[in-house]
């Protein structure tokens, strides 16, 4: 007699002299992400399909600097990542997953996606003070430490840094050269 246990009971299947093993392999598929972008300076929000057949699949999100760690475990389709930094490179990859017997077993994941979070861009604006002076504002952008203010002259190929201002609340610089 061929039996098959599962989780919740023996069944049996045929009636036979020869016995034999069977061998189950839990397949998920493969997740694919649609899209992953910065959405602020400080924050990526990552969207995938659900897995076909499946929409009560969880996922677990896993961001890499030098090897993937899980960042979070949802059961939708969307995951927002608010602890990132601006300027740095983030990989993600998701993966759905089922617990067999305490374990769980991850299906695959399309390739990792890169994110680099920036900050925001800034309205400039300008105010002739003197023959020799303007006055530069901005706009202040969130989660900068500082701005630089680079001036093109006429004749020149190249803008050129002039200043470096100090603080993401300073939103104003007088040129006088």
């Amino acid at each position: 007699m061929l039996l098959i246990k599962d989780a919740s009971n023996t069944q049996q299947y045929a009636e036979s002299d020869t016995y034999g093993q069977i061998a189950v392999t839990l397949s998920l598929g493969k997740t694919t992400i649609e899209s992953a972008s910065a959405v602020a300076y400080n924050s990526v929000q990552i969207r995938w399909r659900a897995l076909e057949g499946r929409e009560d699949t969880p996922y677990t999100v896993q961001r890499s600097f030098n090897s993937f760690a899980e960042l979070s475990t949802v059961t939708g389709t969307d995951y927002t990542d608010n602890n990132v930094v601006a300027g740095t490179t983030y990989r993600y990859q998701v993966k759905g997953y089922r617990t067999v017997n305490g374990t769980r077993v991850y299906g695959r994941c399309f390739d990792a996606v890169t994110v680099k979070p920036m900050p925001g861009t800034t309205n400039l604006s300008s105010e002739v003070k003197s023959v020799t002076s303007v006055k530069l504002s901005w706009d202040k952008v969130s989660g900068v430490s500082g701005y630089e203010v680079y001036r093109k002259v006429s004749g020149d190929d190249d803008f050129k840094k002039i200043k470096t201002v100090e603080g993401g609340n300073k939103t104003s610089y007088t040129d006088k050269s």
